[in-house]
C-alpha cells in the first residue's frame, strides 16, 4: 500500500456499544483496491482525532504508505495532520476543491461499500456498524473479471484461507524469490490494466467535452458547489464575475475575490463576455454577457418660484418660470379682465 487515498463518508446516526457513530473514514489502496474503514462521529472530529484513527490502528500489519491523496477537508489540511505525515515521511496530495472526480478511486470505493452495506442491511436487519466488517470482507473477496484477482489476493499473494483443518492448497509453497518475482509481475500487469482504464475514460470524456480556454486576466463566472453548501432554489447558480489571477495547472486557475484567492477547475468556470455595465441574465446559452451602461439622463433644472406666486404654481405675469433658460407659455384659459 505505497499510495492510498482517503475520504469521509456520512452514514445514519447509530449507537453501538454505548457510543454514537454517523460516518467512517475510508482508506483505499490505489493499486490493489484494499479498503480500511474507521467508524467515528463527525461532531468533534478534528485533524488530531482523524490522524489517530488513521495511523494508530490502520497500517500496523501492512506498513505506512508513501503517498496519501485526499480532498481539501479541514481535518486533512490541519497543521496537526500535516505535521504527523511529514514526521512519518508521507507526502500529502490534495485533489481539486469541489471536484470529487479528482479523488475518484476512493469515491467509487465508498459508493460500492455503501451499496454492499445497504443490501446486507435489507437482509439481516442490522445497523451499518454491525455490517461494516462483513461488507469489507465481501468486497475484499470480489474478483475483478478483467484483472482476475480479488483485493485480498493482490495484497497477500494467495487466496483467503478457508475454515477447518486440514486445509488443502491448490499449489505448493513457493520460495521467497519466486514469490517476490511473481508479485512484481502481477503488480505490473494490474498497473497496466489500470492505466489502460484511465486512458480509455479520459478519451471517452474528452470526446464529449468542449475546450474551455481561459487566460490570466479573464473575467469568469464561478459555479456554486453542490451539496449541503450549495445554492438554494432561490439563489443563483453562478457567482461573480471574478478575475483569473493565475493558472496553476492545465485546468486549474486561481480567482481573485476581493482580498482572497480561491482555486477552481475549468469545469466550474464560464467566460463572462463584458463591455462594462449591467449583467444580461436573459442571454441564452452557456456564456453570460454584460450590457453596455445606459446613457446618462439629461440634467433637469427645477423651476425657480418667485415670491408672490399662487399656491397653484401660476406666476403673476402669466408665464411659467424658465426651464433650461426658455420661458414656457401657460395652457390655461384666457383672462376675461
Amino acid at each position: 500500500m505505497a499510495s492510498v487515498c482517503l475520504d469521509i463518508f456520512s452514514m445514519p446516526r447509530v449507537t453501538w456499544q454505548g457510543q454514537e457513530y454517523d460516518c467512517f473514514i475510508l482508506i483505499v489502496d490505489r493499486l490493489t483496491g484494499w479498503m480500511i474503514a474507521r467508524p467515528t462521529l463527525s461532531a468533534g472530529l478534528t485533524g488530531e482525532k482523524a490522524a489517530h484513527l488513521i495511523f494508530d490502528a490502520s497500517f500496523g500489519e501492512i506498513g505506512l504508505p508513501s503517498i496519501i491523496t485526499t480532498d481539501q477537508d479541514p481535518r486533512f489540511t490541519s497543521s496537526f495532520f500535516l505535521t504527523v505525515c511529514a514526521r512519518l515521511g508521507i507526502r500529502c496530495v490534495f485533489s481539486q476543491a469541489h471536484r470529487p472526480q479528482a479523488n475518484g478511486r476512493v469515491e467509487v470505493a465508498g459508493r460500492v461499500l455503501k451499496d454492499i452495506i445497504r443490501k446486507v442491511a435489507m437482509e439481516r436487519k442490522k445497523s451499518w456498524m454491525e455490517i461494516l466488517p462483513c461488507a469489507l470482507r465481501i468486497r475484499h473477496d470480489l474478483v475483478d473479471p478483467e484483472i482476475g484477482y480479488s483485493p485480498y489476493q493482490l495484497l497477500f499473494g494467495r487466496e483467503r484461507p478457508g475454515t477447518g483443518l486440514p486445509w488443502n492448497v491448490e499449489h505448493e509453497n513457493e520460495s521467497a524469490r519466486v514469490w517476490i518475482r511473481n508479485r512484481e509481475q502481477q503488480e505490473g500487469h494490474i498497473a497496466s490494466i489500470l492505466r489502460k482504464r484511465i486512458l480509455e475514460g479520459l478519451k471517452r470524456i474528452n470526446q464529449k467535452r468542449q475546450a474551455r480556454k481561459f487566460q490570466v486576466g479573464d473575467r469568469v463566472w464561478l459555479k456554486r458547489p453542490k451539496g449541503i453548501t450549495g445554492p438554494s432554489p432561490t439563489e443563483a447558480l453562478w457567482t461573480g464575475p471574478y478575475r483569473i489571477g493565475k493558472q496553476v495547472g492545465t485546468n486549474s486557475f486561481v480567482l481573485k475575490i476581493g482580498r482572497t484567492e480561491i482555486a477552481a477547475h475549468a469545469d466550474q468556470l464560464k467566460l463572462a463576455l463584458e463591455a462594462g455595465g449591467e449583467l444580461d441574465w436573459s442571454v441564452a446559452g452557456s456564456v453570460l454577457r454584460t450590457l453596455p451602461p445606459n446613457p446618462p439622463l439629461a440634467k433637469h433644472t427645477p423651476p425657480v418660484v418667485s415670491p408672490g406666486t399662487p399656491l397653484d404654481g401660476t406666476p403673476p405675469d402669466g408665464q411659467s418660470q424658465p426651464i433650461d433658460g426658455h420661458p414656457q407659455p401657460l395652457n390655461g384659459p384666457p383672462s376675461t379682465a
